[in-house]
């Protein structure tokens, strides 16, 4: 992983994958969170990225408490492990442990993201919103990593599977290929 820009890294997730926040605990240890809905802006030459946890979650509690984390796009290559990460409560639960999923430090003792992220955002919480059983997060991205050998992960069919870019191309062809045929039909119908 090697230091990039926030524009080459924001190009290398579009569209915008499953994102994992990581995030220090008071123990030390590392909490990660699945994200699959975030979004990320720059203005004045500065960078933010925005997404929403629930305010039950271990995470949403520890990026208030600490500010600075990092937000991740992990690469196909560690989809199960990505998907678990969300099955266990982090207050409880070492997921790194679960998960054994291998982390790289960024030069930075608080922050750390796991080694097959295609890209990393270093943050810092600037503001949370709470609306509901949720907390909306703005943060500033104050330094960018990416390994651009690495491919993005996706989620599709309601967030509840994981895959690499290639689907969604497949889907928009599948609907060309569909339209194609019904304007084939119709051509056909009216010849009659």
């Amino acid at each position: 992983m090697q230091k990039s820009t926030f524009y080459r890294a924001d190009q290398l997730t579009d569209p915008h994958g499953v994102g994992v926040v990581c995030v220090r605990k008071r123990n030390g240890k590392f909490n990660l969170t699945p994200v699959t809905s975030w979004n990320t802006f720059g203005e004045d030459g500065s960078a933010f990225i925005t997404f929403e946890l629930k305010n039950s979650s271990h995470s949403a509690y520890c990026i208030v408490d600490k500010r600075s984390f990092t937000f991740c796009i992990p690469d196909v290559s560690i989809s199960k492990e990505v998907h678990f990460l969300g099955q266990y409560k982090g207050v409880y639960t070492n997921k790194l442990e679960v998960v054994h999923l291998k982390m790289e430090n960024l030069g930075n003792r608080y922050l750390s993201a796991p080694a097959a992220s295609s890209v990393v955002y270093c943050c810092k919480l600037r503001q949370h919103i709470a609306y509901g059983d949720y907390f909306l997060f703005v943060c500033e991205i104050c330094e960018v990593y990416a390994d651009e050998k690495l491919k993005p992960l996706f989620s599709y069919d309601s967030r509840t599977a994981l895959g690499g870019a290639n689907r969604p191309r497949s889907v928009v062809n599948d609907i060309k290929e569909g339209y194609k045929l019904q304007k084939k039909k119709a051509k056909n119908s009216h010849k009659g």
